[in-house]
């Protein structure tokens, strides 16, 4: 695919995040518990957060760096390939009792050191009345370019421990 390139722009953004100013728009009680990096892109990360009025906790991340997406546009058709630079690492992930939707994006269900944070918490959620677990199956080759390998882990790791 042919890409016209210009002049890198930052966005932030991501699943998680998404979903949270969508919630919070539609005036629902939400709270974003995510980790970021004390970079460039991690104070980009935290002054968009703080301007959407979306509640943070900020989780300890154990690289102190933030992960960056690459998106590379082609003008013609609106498509996009991405590359990623991962840091996503949570030392860990603590869930309110009143806590009844937990949402994670696609990168942290599969892409070590975070995952067993991550799947922590949904088991911990799993289950409970009136609770749900919802998880961005957005596969990316730039993640895992085999489809079936990326099924795999993701119904390997949702499964609930026996």
């Amino acid at each position: 695919m042919a890409h016209r390139r210009g002049t890198p722009r930052p966005h932030p953004g991501g699943s998680p995040a998404n979903v949270a100013l969508g919630l919070h728009l539609l005036g629902r009680p939400v709270t974003l518990s995510s980790c970021w990096g004390d970079d460039p892109p991690g104070a980009l990360i935290g002054a968009h957060l703080a301007a959407t009025g979306v509640p943070v906790r900020r989780l300890r991340g154990l690289s102190r760096r933030s992960t960056v997406a690459l998106a590379y546009v082609d003008t013609a058709t609106g498509s996009a390939d991405y590359d990623f630079l991962t840091a996503w690492d949570p030392a860990h992930i603590p869930l309110d009792p009143g806590v009844t939707l937990l949402h994670t994006g696609s990168l942290a269900a599969v892409v070590d050191p975070g995952t067993a944070q991550v799947l922590d918490a949904c088991r911990q959620l799993h289950g409970r009345p009136g609770c749900a677990v919802a998880l961005d199956l957005n596969v990316r080759p730039a993640v895992q370019p085999d489809r079936n390998a990326y099924r795999t882990a993701i119904t390997r790791r949702s499964r609930p421990p026996m």
